[in-house]
């Protein structure tokens, strides 16, 4: 008979899962044997793939500049490296923005000079596997927001009070059209273990709107409604 779970949210400070991946890049020789000559290679030294977006200084292909700053993107398998067919060029230094499990955002113009953020990225550790919550109904006064999941013979229903995560921005809030928590083979149907889970979450979205509001030129609307950027001013 399958098992129905009902959690209620309440705060809760984990840790935001970083995804942050720029020391995992370095720019090394390789060998071209197709030109018969050295030339360089963005490296992945880290055993997870990393996605990168990259140019280098001076004009034409791709060379930095623009309104995105980086001409280049592309993704590299743990402890792989990555060439173009004719090689990444020798003299000019290259630029690069790195990130976990998704692009980077950078942003835009020519202020940022290629500032960047990384997406939040959970990454489920041991047995835990990911239960995804999608939103299926809101109160009246968009105050409480309803999630529901299956995984296996387990429902879960997710409501999330916005008056007990005053600590996460309305914009996050507003815009989780679906919510994810990590939950190992023992956790299912323990409900405490799923809200601090799905809570986590909305921990790393927070960051990354965090770390976007700090570092964008200018700033996005939104950056005004986040709680901890206005207890810092």
């Amino acid at each position: 008979m399958p098992m129905i779970v009902t959690v209620v949210a309440a705060f809760f400070s984990g840790p935001a899962h970083a995804s942050e991946a720029r020391h995992c890049i370095t720019v090394e020789p390789v060998e071209n044997k197709l030109m018969d000559r050295m030339d360089m290679a963005l490296k992945n030294t880290c055993p997870d793939k990393v996605y990168v977006r990259w140019c280098f200084e001076g004009d034409g292909d791709g060379g930095c500049g623009g309104d995105k700053f980086y001409s280049r993107s592309t993704s590299i398998d743990g402890k792989d490296f990555h060439t173009s067919k004719y090689g990444l060029p020798t003299g000019p230094a290259i630029h690069y923005a790195a990130c976990f499990g998704k692009y980077p955002r950078v942003f835009v113009g020519a202020e940022n000079l290629g500032a960047y953020a990384c997406k939040p990225v959970v990454q489920c550790q041991g047995d835990a596997k990911p239960v995804v919550f999608s939103k299926i109904e809101t109160s009246g006064n968009a105050k409480l927001a309803i999630y529901r999941a299956t995984r296996g013979e387990v429902t879960y229903t997710f409501k999330l009070d916005i008056d007990d995560v005053k600590d996460i921005s309305p914009h996050v809030l507003e815009n989780a059209v679906s919510l994810r928590a990590c939950v190992a083979p023992e956790g299912v149907g323990d409900m405490e273990k799923v809200r601090n889970g799905v809570m986590q979450y909305l921990k790393t979205k927070m960051k990354f709107e965090e770390d976007v509001c700090a570092n964008a030129k200018p700033q996005p609307a939104y950056c005004k409604k986040i709680p901890s950027l206005g207890r810092r001013g």
